[in-house]
Order: structure tokens, then C-alpha cells, then sequence
């Protein structure tokens, strides 16, 4: 568990992503959007669920050589209601990359990542593993479907979810 214990199924969870949305399989069920503020120095992104509800708040730290995203609890971005923060392995991110995830639960410092991604970020499809086994957490097929395994936080893997395409977003620009 990552953000939350009403985010973990004992089933497999199948997800589909419209212009930031995310909805649950077929019925299409809104249960997440993307929200940002417009006019606004900061990259900062909001999580919040099908009432509007923000949950967390993901602020990405522009001045950091590795492309750093920190996610924050609820609409705060202060280092009290920190949740966990997510950086590129490496600067030079190729068709193939890592992402280290790091939660940082009760201020723990680890040098060995709780996640780790690998994929063709070109073609927009990962697999999301379990530190550096190879365990398989979440899958993201394309664009729009992303499957998460039982037992696994969905909104932690959504989270993770927003940032590879916000960055993608932001690698399109340069």
C-alpha cells in the first residue's frame, strides 16, 4: 500500500485513460481525473477521485537533473505530508529506461528502488516491477489501458502513471 488501503482489490484492476480520466474496465466508471493549475509557475498536478475530491498532489521539481516528481497526501505540497517521490535512474533516457520510486514512509532513505519501470516509452507501454525483483506490479499495454495486479495499489499506479506521461509531454516540448 501506497496511498491508500481503499485502492488495493484482490483482483486484477483494468484500467482505460481518456484525456485525464481514468476509468474502471467496460463500464467506463469514472473513478479518477488529472486536474492542474492554470497559470501557475509550478508543475504542480492534482489526483482527485469522481466528486472532485483532490487525494494527492503531484509537484514535479523542474531544477532537478533527474526529473524529479514529489507526490504529496490531499491539495498540500509540504514536506510534512510527503508520500513518496519518483526520479529517472538516469538523465539520458533512452527507448528503455529505469524509474526509481522511493516512498519515503516514516523519512526512510533507501538506495535500492520500491519500483522500478522498464519499457518503449515511445510506444507507451511499461511494466511496473516490484524493487529490483522480477515481479510484475502493473502492466501498461498503450496509450489508454493499464492493468494493475491484485494486491496492488491502483491510485499509487495511476500516480505513476501521470508522471511518465507528463514527462513524455514535457520531453515533446524540448
Amino acid at each position: 500500500m501506497v496511498i491508500g488501503q481503499e485502492f488495493v482489490t484482490q483482483h486484477p484492476v483494468d484500467l482505460e485513460m481518456m484525456q485525464k480520466t481514468f476509468s474502471l474496465g467496460m463500464n467506463d466508471y469514472l473513478i479518477f481525473q488529472v486536474k492542474s493549475k492554470i497559470a501557475t509557475v509550478r508543475d504542480i498536478r492534482y489526483l482527485q477521485d469522481a466528486y472532485g475530491n483532490i487525494f494527492v498532489s503531484l509537484k514535479h521539481k523542474a531544477n532537478d537533473a533527474h526529473g524529479r516528481w514529489e507526490v504529496f497526501r490531499g491539495e498540500s505540497i509540504e514536506q510534512k505530508d510527503l508520500l513518496f517521490s519518483v526520479k529517472q535512474s538516469s538523465v539520458f533516457q533512452l527507448v528503455s529506461s529505469k524509474v526509481k520510486c522511493i516512498p519515503t514512509f516514516y523519512t526512510r532513505q533507501k538506495s535500492v528502488p520500491d519500483f522500478r519501470i522498464e519499457g518503449a516509452f515511445i510506444d507507451s507501454s511499461c511494466t511496473i516491477y516490484l524493487g529490483n525483483s522480477n515481479t510484475i506490479v502493473a502492466h501498461r499495454e498503450d496509450d489508454f489501458q493499464v492493468t494493475v495486479c491484485p494486491n496492488v495499489d491502483y491510485a499509487f499506479i495511476i500516480v505513476i502513471v501521470v508522471i511518465l506521461d507528463a514527462d513524455e509531454d514535457n520531453d515533446d516540448k524540448t
